[in-house]
């Protein structure tokens, strides 16, 4: 039976993934050329898992053809053909990582973990100074994202703010440095309580 990952990649059904032939492997390939091409103009979080997918089919494309009893040839395929679908869409896939963790991002440890894999295969190593810059700028994107949270209004403030706090101690900042400070913290945990006591209310008068 044919990988998983085609359905993933390709959205087969189960039933179109067991009647897998040469020629369907072969408009596989033909759509993972396709979508790595557009690859550079959809520089997104969906692109780019949609790359590690097929990098992934890759992986165990000669395996699955071996239990349909096909080979790389039957699909038009050589080992140099298929060495090099891979390491392109490594490329475009460390290129797109590199740009969300350059801005930072909450995700950024998923990202760089991404990173350090992909980046055996090509011979990339990053540095220790990029690692820490990398992991600098995503501890600060997450310590945004807790105090966006936090105004939004959430029924664990304390439990955030600490998960806030850890983040910026990560990342070397003070709470100044993501425009905030303990006094507005203060008022938003009174304000998140009082939401709180509030709805609690509401559900007491209405069961009654």
């Amino acid at each position: 039976m044919l990988s998983v990952f085609l359905r993933k990649v390709f959205g087969l059904s189960e039933s179109e993934e067991n009647c897998m032939d040469a020629k369907s492997f072969a408009l596989s390939i033909r759509r993972i050329r396709v979508d790595l091409c557009k690859s550079g103009v959809r520089n997104n979080e969906e692109n780019y898992n949609s790359l590690m997918r097929i990098i992934d089919y890759l992986d165990v494309l000669q395996k699955s053809l071996a239990a349909e009893d096909l080979s790389l040839d039957d699909v038009g395929l050589t080992k140099d053909d298929l060495n090099s679908l891979r390491l392109r869409a490594i490329s475009s896939a460390m290129q797109m990582a590199l740009v969300i963790l350059r801005r930072g991002d909450p995700r950024f440890a998923f990202y760089l973990n991404d990173m350090k894999e992909m980046g055996k295969d090509v011979g990339i190593i990053l540095s220790a100074d990029q690692i820490l810059d990398f992991e600098t700028k995503g501890y600060r994107a997450t310590s945004e994202l807790w105090l966006r949270h936090l105004r939004v209004g959430t029924f664990h403030s304390e439990k955030v703010i600490r998960q806030m706090k850890f983040s910026l101690n990560k990342a070397g900042l003070a709470l100044e440095d993501i425009g905030t400070d303990e006094s507005e913290l203060e008022k938003l945990i009174q304000r998140n309580i009082q939401t709180e006591v509030n709805l609690f209310s509401q559900r007491k008068t209405t069961a009654l």
